[in-house]
């Protein structure tokens, strides 16, 4: 199975015909000048590592006391390819649920019990991935000194967008005022379909029983988890991602769409 690409998070590209430094002093010697330079600059410095084409920009981490300099990682891609991975097994689950009953022709059996437990896990585990992901992509474009005006005409920074604002209005009126344009305008199937992953995700989130006649507490929402097109939920987070940020969601080989026709 392909993998999303996890690419770093801050990254700056070296210009082009930038002439090399020539080395005049050793190693030891640019270790000890580095150490007195952190010294003596505290916290008002960062760390990158240069390659042929781009610098990767490290993030500063403490564990038990120790510092801790590793490239800075993306959630947004994390949370899309911990998704992606649950992609495969979750549709291969729905596909076993529906053979056994066939099987099974409206009986039960306790050996059934296990794949709706296998099932659960991975239903809640890839609402929750592919939730993060658009959630933390719509923080992320957020400019520092962004300021948002409602429709109330109340002036709102960025601090308070992403604390307070209603994801309904973050992923519509807010990205058009980010980006100059709406997918939920140019794209409202998957628009809708992305709203139906929030439903869903909240109703997994805040989980509440319903007793109903067949003595059973949450058929409701085991129903319609049982039949949600989880390729079209990763397919939708994908392309809303990328009608703002052109090839931001990549992969290693093709990508999931040219797989699937």
């Amino acid at each position: 199975m392909k993998k999303p690409n996890i690419a770093f998070l801050n990254v700056q590209k070296i210009p082009k015909n930038l002439p090399d430094i020539p080395m005049k002093e050793d190693d030891s010697v640019l270790l000890k000048k580095e150490e007195e330079f952190k010294k003596k600059n505290k916290d008002d410095y960062y760390i990158g590592l240069m390659g042929n084409e781009e610098i990767v920009f490290c993030s500063k981490l403490e564990i038990r006391g120790l510092e801790l300099w590793i490239p800075e990682p993306n959630p947004v891609l994390i949370y899309f390819s911990e998704a992606y991975r649950i992609l495969e097994p979750i549709l291969k689950t729905q596909n076993e649920l529906e053979s056994i009953a066939k099987q099974l022709n409206g009986s039960t059996t306790i050996e059934t019990y296990p794949y709706l437990l296998k099932f659960f896990s991975q239903s809640s585990r890839i609402h929750v991935f592919l939730f993060s992901t658009v959630e933390a992509f719509i923080n992320q474009s957020i400019p520092e000194e962004f300021e948002y005006t409602t429709s109330k005409g109340k002036i709102k920074n960025k601090e308070y967008i992403q604390r307070y604002m209603k994801f309904n209005e973050k992923s519509t009126e807010l990205m058009k005022a980010i980006f100059s344009k709406s997918f939920d305008n140019e794209y409202p199937e998957e628009m809708e379909t992305l709203m139906e992953l929030k439903l869903s995700r909240d109703g997994l989130i805040h989980l509440k029983t319903k007793s109903d006649k067949y003595r059973n507490s949450y058929r409701e929402i085991m129903v319609s988890l049982l039949n949600i097109n989880y390729k079209e939920l990763v397919l939708c987070v994908e392309s809303f991602i990328n009608f703002y940020s052109p090839n931001y969601i990549t992969y290693f080989n093709n990508n999931l769409r040219e797989k699937s026709t």
